[in-house]
């Protein structure tokens, strides 16, 4: 069980996809998710999947286009540290992919909430424009946990995708790295490529 503050989010406008009450249910062995639920009281919005259910909000189930969007047209949410801990945490493939992404011509939008690990949840909904969501995640200080993994399951059954920024799929238990989630699997990888050429330049 998770959550993430109101009073955390200082701004009443930006209290949408930042707030939320996460469930879900695992086995602490494995890690494997079986059930999952979110809910975003300033939204009022209710998300729910199992294991081998669909993702569904509000009832209605979930399914993202499989057709890519190109990369010059993605929306780019950038969870990264604050701005007084950015240069102390920031990881190289973070910055690499923000590099990269801007090459590219997409657009960002820079997360003020740098702890949301809900916000992730928006590239599934068709009511907003995300494609992606990269989170920074340094092991010195980690602003990603485990708990932040409630959302797999409803991302994966809506056909998204988490991923490590440097390649291979993410394991929000045992792998603090930088990462992302993405609404298509395919532009999610062609990123990851790019990023991991762009971090073997530095």
């Amino acid at each position: 069980l998770d959550g993430t503050e109101a009073a955390s989010v200082k701004d009443a406008s930006e209290r949408d996809w930042r707030v939320s009450v996460m469930l879900t249910i695992m086995c602490n062995h494995t890690y494997e998710h079986f059930a999952s639920v979110l809910y975003f009281p300033f939204l009022d919005r209710f998300h729910y999947a199992g294991k081998d259910t669909s993702s569904f909000c509000d009832g209605q189930k979930l399914l993202l286009a499989q057709q890519p969007t190109p990369q010059e047209e993605l929306d780019v949410m950038v969870n990264g540290y604050k701005e007084a801990l950015q240069k102390r945490f920031e990881t190289p493939p973070f910055a690499a992919a923000k590099k990269v992404l801007t090459s590219k011509g997409c657009n960002l939008t820079i997360d003020p909430c740098a702890t949301s690990g809900g916000i992730g949840m928006a590239v599934i909904h068709p009511n907003y424009p995300w494609n992606m969501v990269i989170h920074d995640n340094n092991p010195r200080s980690l602003k990603q946990h485990w708990w932040d993994g409630a959302i797999r399951l409803l991302v994966e059954n809506a056909g998204g995708a988490i991923l490590g920024l440097n390649g291979g799929s993410y394991d929000y238990k045992n792998d603090p790295r930088a990462f992302m989630v993405a609404s298509n699997p395919g532009i999610a990888n062609e990123i990851v490529e790019l990023v991991k050429k762009e971090t073997q330049k530095t």
